[in-house]
């Protein structure tokens, strides 16, 4: 149950905060046990959705790279939509670090996964919703990301023009 999940999302973050528990090793996880962490996929959402609301820049970021590994990882459509709907809830937080990762990681995926982001982008739209509560900072993130989602729209081969 949820006491449960908390107090291993409470131990998880103290073994990332103290050093413990780094890119490497979750690389290893994620990448070598793939029929494990489908079992568990919604696990591995939710203890990535706890690191990226954090408020300590080393949680927030192996709360990224899990995030980036699962959607690396599993290129099925459920998987992906699942991962970039957690994604957009987290645009909405108050929390100004916690939106401020969740954009600089869409950045990231949409300069190396433009093509792939693509079919999911009714779902990145979500981000506009929230544009007023945005620093300029973030304002730049997001029109990087939609920039990048437009070009590669523009050249992919079925794109109308």
């Amino acid at each position: 149950g949820d006491p449960i999940r908390k107090s291993i999302e409470k131990i998880f973050k103290k073994k990332v905060v103290d050093g413990c528990i780094q890119e490497a090793l979750l690389d290893q996880c994620i990448r070598g046990n793939k029929e494990f962490v489908q079992d568990n996929f919604a696990s591995f959402l939710s203890l990535a959705e706890h690191l990226l609301s954090c408020k300590e820049e080393k949680t927030r970021e192996i709360g990224s790279h899990i995030y980036t590994r699962l959607f690396e990882g599993f290129t099925d459509n459920y998987s992906r939509q699942e991962i970039l709907g957690a994604l957009v809830t987290h645009v909405g937080s108050d929390n100004k670090f916690e939106v401020s990762s969740v954009l600089e990681m869409m950045t990231v995926l949409a300069k190396k996964y433009a093509q792939q982001l693509l079919p999911f982008s009714s779902h990145i739209n979500g981000i506009l919703d929230y544009l007023e509560g945005f620093s300029v900072e973030n304002l730049h993130k997001v029109y990087e990301v939609f920039s990048l989602l437009a070009l590669s729209a523009r050249s992919s081969p079925d794109s109308f023009r």
